[in-house]
């Protein structure tokens, strides 16, 4: 497993070659003016990953939106239009 070495910056702009790198198996140390401050490395196999997520569904709020007025209307009388020029 190599070392790598990244300043903040860098890292930032350099982000896809640093997750290349890391899922390539080395482990990549991130700095803050060269002092290190957070490592990061390949997930072992077998090990643990968090893979929950939110989902949204289709339809998830259905029954709960009411719409009362007619949407085709203005939302604002024609006579206040011109506050809006």
């Amino acid at each position: 497993m190599t070392m790598i070495k990244y300043n903040g910056s860098e890292a930032k702009a350099k982000f896809s070659a640093v997750m290349e790198s890391v899922e390539a198996g080395n482990a990549v140390t991130l700095c803050k003016r060269n002092r290190p401050v957070a490592r990061l490395e390949p997930v072992k196999d077998g090990a643990s990953v968090d893979t929950k997520r939110h989902h949204t569904r289709i339809g998830w709020a259905s029954g709960n939106v009411r719409i009362h007025d007619d949407l085709e209307e203005p939302a604002l009388p024609e006579s206040e239009w011109g506050m809006l020029s």
